[in-house]
This record gives C-alpha cells, sequence and structure tokens, in this order.
C-alpha cells in the first residue's frame, strides 16, 4: 500500500468547525498545511465566534490561498457545524475532520490515506491513536493504551472509540454521512464510526498522529477526583434531550434499512422504540450484547436506559 501512496500525492479537504478559537488556531493551520505527500485544501466554518478566530483566519489566508473560509449566520454548535461542513465539501476522494486548537503529526493525512485507499467502493474510516498534551504542548500520556475494536456492529453503537480529530474518511463515507437528518446526529465523529463499521471498515492507528491539547471540556489526560467524576455522571443523566443511540439508530433503519442485516434490524429497532415500548425497554435493559469492558460503564449505561437517554 506505501509504495502505491508515494507515487502521487492524493488530494483531501480538511474540514475545521471553529469557535473562539483565536489562542491556538494559527498553530493548527501551520500543522495542517505543512502535511507532507498530499495536496490539501481546509475548509472552515466559523460557528459565530466572538474573538479573533476569524480575523486571524483571514490573516492566514493572504499568505495560504488553499484555505476556504464560511462564516456561519447562526451557532450550530460542533456536530452540526461539521455537518453543514461536510454538506457543502468540494469532491475529494478523501476528507479529514479538524478540530482548531491541536497540532498535527507532519504524515497524520499520508498515513491515514495509506490506511484507506485500497477501499473506495464502500466507507471506510481511518482514526488513530492521540499524543495527550499541556497548553503548551508537554507531553502528558496517549489517549489509549490498548484498543481492540469490537467485532459486533451493536458493540460499536454503544461507545465510540474514534476521535473526531484523527478521523481520515473516504467519498463513500461522506455520501453515507449526509444521509443523515443533522438534528439527530448530536456527535459527527460519532456517526461516522457508525456508518462505517456497519456499512464498510474502520481502521485503528495505535501510534499517535495527533497531539492534542487537553483543556477546558476535552481533558481526558488527568484522571478526575471521585467528586468530579460523580458530578459529571450526574450531569450526564440529568440530559433529558441526550439520546445519542436511539437518534442513530433511527436513522440507520430510517436510510439504510436495505442495507442491514435482519439481526442488526431487529437489535436496532430495540434501541429506536424503547422509549416507546415497555417490551423494547426490557430487552435493552437485559441485552447480552450491552457488554462494556469495565463494570462501572455497564451500570451507567443501564442507568441511562433507565432514565430514558440513551
Amino acid at each position: 500500500m506505501m509504495d502505491i501512496v508515494n507515487q502521487r500525492n492524493f488530494d483531501i479537504e480538511v474540514l475545521m468547525s471553529t469557535y473562539n478559537g483565536e489562542k491556538y488556531i494559527v498553530e493548527q493551520l501551520d500543522s495542517i498545511v505543512d502535511q507532507e505527500n498530499v495536496s490539501i485544501k481546509c475548509l472552515i466554518r466559523d460557528d459565530l465566534s466572538n474573538d479573533k478566530t476569524v480575523e486571524r483566519i483571514e490573516h492566514y489566508r493572504q499568505i495560504q490561498k488553499n484555505i476556504q473560509l464560511i462564516i456561519g449566520i447562526e451557532n450550530l454548535g460542533f456536530a452540526r457545524s461539521f455537518y453543514e461542513l461536510v454538506k457543502l465539501s468540494d469532491d475529494f476522494e478523501f476528507y479529514a475532520f479538524s478540530d482548531q486548537d491541536d497540532v498535527w503529526m507532519p504524515l497524520k493525512i499520508k498515513t491515514g490515506i495509506e490506511h484507506i485507499q485500497e477501499y473506495s467502493d464502500i466507507p471506510c474510516m481511518y482514526f488513530s491513536n492521540c499524543e495527550l498534551v499541556d497548553f503548551n504542548l508537554n507531553h502528558l500520556g496517549n489517549m489509549y493504551k490498548e484498543v481492540a475494536l469490537p467485532e459486533c456492529n451493536f458493540q460499536r453503537l454503544l461507545e465510540n472509540l474514534a476521535v473526531g480529530c484523527t478521523i481520515v474518511f473516504n467519498k463513500k463515507a461522506k455520501e453515507m454521512f449526509l444521509k443523515a437528518d443533522p438534528m439527530k446526529i448530536q456527535f459527527h465523529d460519532f456517526w461516522m464510526y457508525v456508518i462505517c463499521s456497519y456499512f464498510g471498515r474502520v481502521v485503528y492507528d495505535s501510534t499517535p498522529q495527533v497531539k492534542y491539547r487537553q483543556h477546558g471540556n476535552n481533558q481526558v489526560g488527568n484522571k478526575p477526583s471521585l467528586r468530579q467524576l460523580w458530578k459529571q455522571r450526574l450531569k450526564q443523566l440529568k440530559r433529558k434531550d441526550a439520546h445519542i443511540r436511539e437518534y442513530m439508530a433511527q436513522e440507520l433503519l430510517k436510510g439504510f434499512s436495505d442495507l442491514l442485516s435482519d439481526e442488526d434490524v431487529y437489535k436496532l429497532r430495540i434501541v429506536a422504540n424503547y422509549r416507546n415500548s415497555m417490551r423494547s425497554k426490557m430487552k435493552l435493559l437485559f441485552s447480552r450484547d450491552i457488554r462494556m469492558n469495565k463494570t462501572k460503564k455497564q451500570i451507567w449505561v443501564k442507568a441511562h436506559i433507565l432514565i430514558e437517554n440513551f
């Protein structure tokens, strides 16, 4: 595969959503335009920032002409903003999601393409491990020590392992991604992971390809205290609008029922209808397919089913 990639520069469109990212946006853009052995266009949608993010992107565009900026007319939130970016993207062989505050390794895109370029006839995505870093890019550790992708599609519906800023995907994945109702997609990376899991291929790379800056809401490097953990869990349980898996199950059934196996349809219908049917709720609650790698995760999944924000 590597020899095939080295024979040419592949074209790819990087999709970035920004919101109040003035502090690190230039550093992130530098790492994108400096990617090796690929030709890049970067499509940015700003989600109504009120700092100097747009100003800094506009200044950067004077030097780098392969960057296009769209200023949103409303604040959509990150998931819908990324959905809009996918919808507005041009005709490319490959695409990648990007956050506004990380730093990419020089061969991130090339490596991603090497892993998926032979699967053009199916929706396919690549994602990698992340190097966790602090504000100043000092090493904190890696996000994953070991990752084993579940073989069962239903298990992948339970938990997303793919960090959005590491994902590279192909045109077929883009086409299927856009068949969903954007109002039902609460996490763009989770939806892409589910689409490629059910209908194509997901490839994981254990080598970190992104320096994943830890701050604010995205901190995963530092172990929270027991009190902080309980506060996080209780906040999640109180969210009555979070129907992440239920909505994705509904979208899979609505848009792709003819591509699903009978077993997948059966399981997805249980998830899609569990709030409307006590029978479905009980089947989901006691399903043997809900197997998390940690007991505490298993307990919280059951809790989310019981209070109906699964």
